[in-house]
């Protein structure tokens, strides 16, 4: 996966530069088989790790559904906390 360097093309912040990569251990002097799979290994492992539009959405949905809960165990806490006063001004 040799991407092209951000100077040949529009810079995409979610890519890696593996062209980049590979042109650099060339002139370090790196053979090309090594150079080519060291620089497809570094682009597998970035592409690995970066979150999909999908995986943003559910994580909206996580925090959301979050939001919600502890909103419900607030509100219910309130309740059970007035209930008490009253039953304690009314015991006085």
């Amino acid at each position: 996966m040799l991407t092209t360097s951000s100077s040949e093309s529009y810079p995409r912040e979610d890519m890696l530069d593996t062209l980049g990569i590979y042109r650099r251990l060339k002139q370090a002097r790196a053979t090309e088989a090594v150079s080519r799979e060291i620089a497809s290994i570094l682009g597998d492992i970035v592409q690995g790790q970066l979150a999909t539009k999908q995986d943003v959405r559910e994580l909206k949905l996580e925090i959301a559904s979050s939001r919600f809960e502890t909103l419900r165990w607030m509100m219910g806490m309130m309740i059970a906390q007035s209930a008490l006063l009253v039953s304690v001004i009314k015991f006085l």
